[in-house]
């Protein structure tokens, strides 16, 4: 989406233990993509930024839950449909704007010529049980979840920089975490799997951004090297307007 001036891309995965969580990870999506130029905007600070947006986001899935539950079972609605990863990248095509990737959860990115696989900031509890970072588990009351690292549902920052020093955006949901490990790999066509550097960096991609979602289709449904849900998201500079660089959306899933 570009509204104002910036450019924003977001992917989210849901909990595969939660009943409808492709709900939650729909919404996010959409809440994001809507407020999150705006909030841009209005923002200078990068830290600030991304907290207002997982904020805004959190306030909205919190509406969302007390409006499906009866009271005080929000945490049902949480658990069964809200629960998913939320990984952000904006790029301010204005004068001295910025590019910028944050989130909370899982994924990996490809920024400034290179990529990173993000660990998902999986907190241990007492018990040695992991619990993976979502949004939606600030709506939960506290102590609800038995963690000890603090702050492990902040939103973190992964990449800032001058937008007019960035060529190629790319953020992905934790399945290209097997792109990257098959990376090379020989194909039954004779081609080779790509990884997310290659995927963001097709110049072909200017012209019709389809290509991608097709290239995943292939390795995916054809090739079956895609086990787990696999959404990526590139902006990429296509030309310049009023010293400004503009960029468009590639993006798609597949299982």
């Amino acid at each position: 989406m570009l509204a104002g001036g910036v450019a924003c891309a977001v992917v989210c995965d849901g909990c595969s233990s939660g009943e409808a969580s492709e709900v939650g990870a729909r919404l996010s999506a959409r809440w994001i993509a809507t407020h999150a130029p705006r909030l841009r905007r209005d923002l200078d600070d990068d830290d600030a930024l991304a907290e207002a947006v997982v904020a805004g986001l959190v306030a909205h899935l919190g509406r969302v839950a007390d409006e499906l539950s009866d009271p005080g079972g929000r945490g049902a609605v949480v658990g069964s449909m809200l629960l998913a990863t939320a990984l952000v990248a904006l790029i301010d095509t204005r004068e001295r704007g910025r590019a910028l990737v944050f989130g909370v959860g899982d994924g990996a990115l490809f920024a400034g010529g290179a990529t990173r696989l993000l660990d998902g900031d999986v907190t241990r509890g007492a018990d040695g049980g992991g619990a993976p970072a979502y949004p939606a588990y600030r709506l939960l009351p506290a102590g609800a979840l038995a963690v000890e690292t603090p702050d492990w549902l902040a939103a973190r920052v992964h990449f800032a920089a001058p937008a007019a020093e960035v060529e190629v955006l790319a953020i992905a949901t934790d399945g290209a975490a097997d792109l990257e490990a098959q990376r090379g790999a020989l194909l039954r066509d004779g081609s080779r799997v790509d990884g997310l550097a290659e995927l963001a960096s097709d110049p072909r991609l200017a012209k019709n951004p389809s290509l991608l979602g097709k290239r995943l289709y292939a390795l995916g449904e054809v090739h079956g090297r895609l086990p787990d849900d696999t959404t990526i998201a590139v902006l990429a500079r296509v030309g310049r307007r009023a010293r400004a660089p503009s960029f468009e959306l590639g993006a798609r899933e597949e299982a």
